[in-house]
C-alpha cells in the first residue's frame, strides 16, 4: 500500500502541534483551516491544497520549501514564497474586523516597503563588490599576463 502523499507533512504538523501542546482544534483554529483538513493530511490519496499548506507551515513556523516538499508539492518558485506570505495574510485579514483590518494593512504594507528597500540595497551592494571584485580579477590576470 502506498502512503498518502501528505503523510510526511501530517507527521510534522503532529509533531509541532504537540510541541505547542495544542489540539487539533487549537491548530485549525490558529491556521483558519477546517479540523476535518488537518486529518485528512493523513489519509487523503491526493495532495493538499497549496493553501493548506500554506497556512500550516505558517502557523507552525515549518519554512514554506519544507512544508511544499513534505506534502509532496512542488516547492515555490523563487521569490514566490513572499507572495504566499502574503496571499495567507490577506485570507486571515478578510476576518478581521474592518477598522483593525485597516491598521494591519498599513502595517504589512509599511514591512513590505521596507523589504523592497532592503532589497534594493542588497541588490547595489551586491553590484558594487563585483564591480571591485572583477577590478582586482582583471588586474590579476593583467598582473599574471605581464609576468610570462
Amino acid at each position: 500500500m502506498v502512503d498518502p502523499p501528505a503523510l510526511r507533512l501530517w507527521r510534522r504538523v503532529t509533531q509541532e502541534q504537540r510541541l505547542r501542546g495544542w489540539d487539533i482544534s487549537d491548530l485549525a483554529a490558529r491556521a483558519g483551516i477546517g479540523r476535518n483538513t488537518v486529518s485528512r493530511l493523513k489519509t487523503n490519496r491526493t495532495p493538499p491544497l497549496t493553501k493548506t499548506v500554506n497556512a500550516l507551515a505558517l502557523t507552525l513556523g515549518i519554512p514554506l520549501q519544507e512544508a511544499y516538499e513534505l506534502a509532496g508539492l512542488d516547492a515555490p518558485a523563487e521569490g514566490g514564497e513572499q507572495s504566499l506570505l502574503e496571499a495567507h495574510l490577506r485570507s486571515l485579514l478578510e476576518r478581521v474586523p474592518a477598522r483593525r483590518r485597516e491598521q494591519l494593512e498599513r502595517m504589512a504594507e509599511d514591512e513590505r516597503d521596507r523589504y523592497e528597500r532592503l532589497v534594493q540595497q542588497a541588490r547595489e551592494d551586491y553590484e558594487r563588490q563585483v564591480g571591485r571584485i572583477t577590478q582586482l580579477a582583471r588586474v590579476e590576470a593583467e598582473e599574471d599576463t605581464d609576468d610570462k
